[in-house]
């Protein structure tokens, strides 16, 4: 077979990863097998831009967030045990590996011990934070 045929036939390969939505609105945690691109993420999530948490219980795992949820109204949030902070809309866990996004590695039991569903209304109002170094 020559090789301009080959490397044709590879660009249709449809890769897809393990992930698991964090539903806040219907409060469920559900597994899914997605494409490890960003447009993908945003339609999950249900967002513009994303943001990127990255708690140390998850490992490698990181959330994908949306990045203007307390910019918006909002039917649904939740907290991560042992991360500062209250994430507005859904999340998206996700594996990473050297900059790349792969299959999550955390299991749906461990997400489960993790998670917490919060009430929107108890949301903190946005703000800017300075870091200097």
């Amino acid at each position: 077979m020559p090789k301009y045929i080959y490397l044709i036939c590879l660009k249709f390969i449809v890769m897809r990863i393990k992930a698991f939505k964090i539903n806040s609105l219907n409060r469920k945690i559900e597994e899914l097998q997605i494409e490890p691109e960003l447009k993908v993420f945003n339609k999950v999530i249900g967002c513009r831009c994303v943001d990127v948490v990255r708690p140390d219980a998850l490992g490698t795992d990181v959330i994908y967030i949306d990045d203007e949820g307390l910019y918006q109204e909002t039917e649904g949030a939740f907290s991560i045990r042992g991360l500062y902070g209250v994430f507005s809309g859904n999340g998206l866990v996700v594996g990473t590996f050297e900059g790349e996004d792969v299959d999550c590695i955390t299991t749906l039991d461990r997400l489960k011990e993790l998670v917490r569903f919060e009430d929107p209304h108890y949301l903190p109002e946005p703000g800017i934070q300075f870091i200097v170094f």
